[in-house]
């Protein structure tokens, strides 16, 4: 028997699993390497600015509660744009403080973004290519570029939760961090919950 999601909830959840699987997949990296183009702001705004730079400098139409404690999101206001390529951005803040950015864009735009991100940071330290299939049953292929410095983390993926779209984040590597000990943590507790 499966469960029928839909609406609002299905697509929140999938979002957030899409985006916990990329971060995870980073899991294998046990040391910081060395990173000449390592990210310490997003477009300019530095990793550990406040809500009212983030919102000022970057053009948030609302900002909201996340689920855990100090946590907040800033929607972008739609102006956003890496190049040529209309994105979709969501600023995420912990304690106040600035520490990552989510990107959606239209995943027909997954190369141009790609070469722009090497251009920006460098060769990735790591490219996963992995088989996904989609409710209409086509297979595709995921390839996610990854890097990770001492104090930052990049993601890009061709596809997040919907085949339309892709995904990239750019953030601290203590969020990053954190974040993926407490997925972790919650994979624990699930699995001695039966």
């Amino acid at each position: 028997m499966t469960d029928d999601i839909s609406g609002p909830d299905a697509a929140d959840m999938i979002y957030r699993t899409a985006v916990a699987l990329i971060l995870l997949s980073l899991a294998p990296y046990l040391y910081a390497q060395e990173w000449s183009q390592e990210p310490a702001a997003f477009r300019k705004v530095p990793f550990g600015a406040n809500e009212a730079a983030v919102r000022m400098q970057l053009s948030t139409s609302e900002c909201f509660p996340g689920n855990e404690a100090g946590e907040r999101f800033c929607n972008g206001d739609g102006s956003q744009a890496i190049g040529d390529v209309a994105t979709s951005e969501t600023y995420l803040l912990k304690r106040d403080a600035f520490t990552a950015v989510h990107i959606k864009f239209d995943s027909d735009d997954y190369e141009y973004l790609r070469d722009v991100f090497i251009q920006r940071y460098g060769d990735p330290h790591d490219k996963v290519t992995a088989t996904a299939k989609t409710l209409a049953g086509i297979t595709l292929q995921n390839e996610t570029l990854k890097w990770r410095g001492q104090n930052a983390v990049v993601t890009l993926s061709h596809y997040s939760e919907k085949v339309t779209t892709g995904i990239a984040i750019v953030g601290t590597r203590e969020w990053y961090d954190s974040f993926s000990g407490a997925e972790q943590e919650k994979k624990r507790k699930a699995a001695r919950s039966f």
